[in-house]
């Protein structure tokens, strides 16, 4: 029994990142495999959407029975890896800044001249209690996604949760000045 055949054809499989094989005696084989996992949707530039994992492999096409809420990546080159990376760094940043958690990205859009933007959802207060509203903002990021980005990250967390609770629909917010959060708010009804 050739096990090394065995484990080139399981790992066809786009979702298997390893697979070990043993032979157990007397004529059985063990299977052991590690999946990916994905941890964002990545659209190509043909409009086709694959997942993305942590190591910034891309893999597997959208499949509509899996249930993942994940954010969607567009404007990143796919052949331009350093900007894949990048973007797995803004991702594996927002999760891990700010003291009670940004609110979750639903869109990471990239653009030549503007840099990184993503666009969140913060749910409105009213009478003390989370409305079912909800509001969607984008928020400017800018090129550089690097350790100040952190900084920048947990003032956005203090903005957003001040916007929350004083039940502020904001328009647009630019995280990319600095120290400062600059918040474009809506007038009227």
């Amino acid at each position: 029994l050739d096990l090394t055949e065995i484990e080139k054809r399981i790992l066809i499989d786009p979702w298997i990142k390893k697979v070990k094989l043993e032979k157990v005696f007397p004529n059985s084989v063990r299977i052991s495999t590690q999946f990916r996992k994905p941890i964002a949707l990545l659209q190509g530039e043909k409009a086709n959407i694959s997942y993305l994992d942590e190591e910034g492999i891309i893999f597997g096409r959208l499949n509509l029975t899996l249930k993942e809420d994940l954010p969607i990546i567009s404007g990143v080159p796919l052949k331009v890896t350093y900007l894949v990376q990048k973007t797995l760094n803004l991702l594996q940043l927002w999760e891990t800044s700010g003291q009670k958690k940004l609110p979750p990205i639903s869109n990471v859009l990239y653009e030549e001249d503007k840099g990184y933007r993503v666009i969140i959802s913060y749910p409105l207060i009213k009478n003390q209690k989370q409305s079912l509203l909800k509001n969607r903002v984008i928020v400017e990021l800018g090129h550089q996604i690097n350790e100040e980005t952190r900084t920048s990250l947990e003032q956005l967390d203090k903005v957003v949760k001040y916007l929350q609770t004083k039940n502020i629909v904001a328009r647009q917010i630019w995280a990319n000045t600095g120290k400062k959060v600059i918040v474009k708010i809506t007038s009227g009804p």
